[in-house]
């Protein structure tokens, strides 16, 4: 081998060792999701809800007493629920209604108002978005055809 040619095939490897790790670590953490109401709505009306298609979802939030709690795919969680004293991490601020997300492969995020979460929804609910009639679009939205 020449002089030199281990350190060279060493250094170049590095970089892509280095980024493969960094790319694995990142994966890893996550991300914070952070939800800033208007001012005037009461948060413990407002829900938010992981619809998994693939029936996967690893996510946590804080509750009101900084205790940590999963996140359960199909399963409404109001915004009061999910403010806290406790960041979730990752930059979050505190006092506002956020989760950490660090795998949800597939699926969607509902958020709606009212009284409870949407209930009927589950991995294979598919919303007709030109349905005005669809019981998930609120009467005031069916201009825009939801």
């Amino acid at each position: 081998m020449k002089k030199g040619t281990w350190l060279r095939n060493v250094l170049m490897a590095l970089p892509v060792v280095c980024l493969t790790l960094a790319a694995q670590a990142y994966a890893a953490t996550g991300v914070p999701l952070v939800f800033t109401l208007a001012p005037g709505i009461n948060p413990s009306q407002v829900f938010l809800q992981f619809i998994s298609t693939s029936g996967s979802l690893t996510g946590y939030y804080y509750d009101s007493s900084g205790v940590q709690h999963s996140l359960a795919a199909n399963t409404a969680y109001s915004m009061s629920t999910l403010t806290s004293t406790t960041s979730v991490g990752g930059g979050a601020p505190t006092n506002v209604p956020a989760v950490f997300i660090s795998n949800f492969p597939s699926g969607r995020v509902y958020i709606n108002y009212g009284t409870a979460g949407l209930s009927g929804m589950g991995g294979s609910y598919q919303p007709d978005p030109m349905n005005t009639q669809d019981h998930f679009c609120p009467a005031n939205l069916e201009e825009i055809a939801c």
